[in-house]
């Protein structure tokens, strides 16, 4: 399944680093990322590329309550002759919708996550460094925004 992702490019792109040697984990964000929605009646609606920025989320959000999250995370690198490759990606997307599965979230077809973190890095191709030994980090995400509290008895 092919996602029809929607993409709105940012006003204000941000420089890209200028020493590669300096990269640092988790402190430094591409211009851009993915966002997409999920209801029982249609599945997965909404893909969209859109500029980096805040999530906003409901304060009884199944996340915050139930911890109700998965992440993976893999890698973007360049070759020796300066094309793009992701590191054993589809391992990421089974594991993140094995992890979906295991906590009751949605799973993502298979083929149209790869192809959605395909079309983010080719968006984002800039970002990925040309230093050995350096890569683009990417971290998707699923969690539960739901706003409900649930309660047994």
């Amino acid at each position: 399944m092919k996602y029809d992702i929607k993409v709105t490019l940012t006003q204000t792109p941000k420089a890209k680093p200028e020493d590669e040697s300096k990269l640092g984990f988790g402190r430094i964000f591409t211009d851009h990322m993915f966002l997409m929605d999920y209801n029982v009646e249609s599945g997965w609606t909404d893909a969209r590329i859109v500029p980096f920025g805040p999530l906003p989320i409901h304060p009884a959000s199944t996340v915050l309550h139930y911890g109700a999250e998965v992440f993976e995370g893999m890698k973007a690198y360049r070759t020796a002759e300066g094309k793009i490759q992701l590191f054993r990606p589809m391992e990421n997307v089974r594991r993140l919708n094995n992890s979906a599965e295991r906590l009751c979230l949605p799973e993502l077809d298979e083929e149209g996550c790869l192809d959605i973190i395909k079309t983010l890095v080719e968006l984002e191709k800039d970002w990925v460094p040309h230093s050995e030994g350096t890569s683009l980090y990417i971290r998707p995400y699923l969690f539960g925004n739901d706003p409900i509290w649930v309660f047994t008895q």
